[in-house]
């Protein structure tokens, strides 16, 4: 009645959601307002302006009422998106002796029907390719590509999983082809604590060394490492 509008929502994005709220239904900005309880579980799930979202303001205004919409677990599957597929091309330079020198990084990622928190995603991708090794020079190219499929968004360390995946493979495949001891490789490129990328990522405190060597020794790798029959792992 006095036109104003209060929308309260589990969101990661309560920023995103008031933006939305005002392009979608041409209400003032300074007339809306996001109430944000505590989330709970989010891992990228609620990084969106959501369908129910804005079908809820809508009819509350259409009414004059407040409007309460729960989703079941079905329908949040429906409603939410899933991880990028994506197309990593890593091509990784070193030393002789391991000592990386470059990653130059093209990426294409799946989007789906629509944005979503793609573009997020993307950089993402880039960002997070360099942790947790010091590499002095890097490139990366990232795409997110409109696919004839539902729409890809935030999902569980968006941007982080898919790439860290192909800069390992890749790691191992180095230390193959330089015939050193992949954990040797890794712990000889690890970055200390209170470091910054050459991406300008800040890492402050990480103890990647010290699991290396934990697992090193508890995996009882020394007595394993090439002897092991063909397809058997660790």
């Amino acid at each position: 009645p006095d036109g104003r509008l209060t929308v309260w929502s589990a969101t990661q994005v309560p920023h995103y959601l008031h933006r939305t709220l005002h392009e979608v239904l041409g209400i003032p900005m300074h007339r809306i307002r996001v109430i944000k309880p505590e989330v709970g579980g989010g891992f990228g799930g609620k990084s969106d302006p959501l369908p129910h979202e804005l079908a809820c303001a809508a009819l509350s205004i259409a009414t004059g009422r407040p409007v309460k919409m729960l989703l079941d677990r079905e329908e949040v599957f429906y409603t939410n998106h899933g991880r990028h597929p994506t197309q990593n091309d890593v091509r990784i330079a070193a030393e002789a002796d391991g000592t990386l020198l470059a990653y130059d990084i093209d990426t294409i990622i799946e989007g789906g029907a629509w944005s979503s928190f793609g573009t997020v995603t993307t950089y993402y991708n880039g960002v997070l390719a360099m942790g947790p090794y010091r590499v002095p020079n890097f490139r990366y190219r990232g795409r997110r590509v409109y696919t004839n499929k539902p729409p890809s968004g935030a999902m569980r360390a968006h941007g982080g999983t898919n790439i860290r995946y192909a800069v390992e493979v890749g790691l191992d495949e180095l230390a193959e082809k330089l015939s050193i001891d992949p954990f040797d490789l890794r712990e000889r490129n690890a970055l200390p604590p209170h470091s910054t990328t050459v991406n300008q990522f800040r890492i402050t405190s990480t103890s990647f060394k010290a699991c290396l060597r934990v697992v090193r020794e508890r995996s009882g790798w020394a007595a394993k490492f090439r002897q092991l029959p063909y397809g058997r792992g660790i």
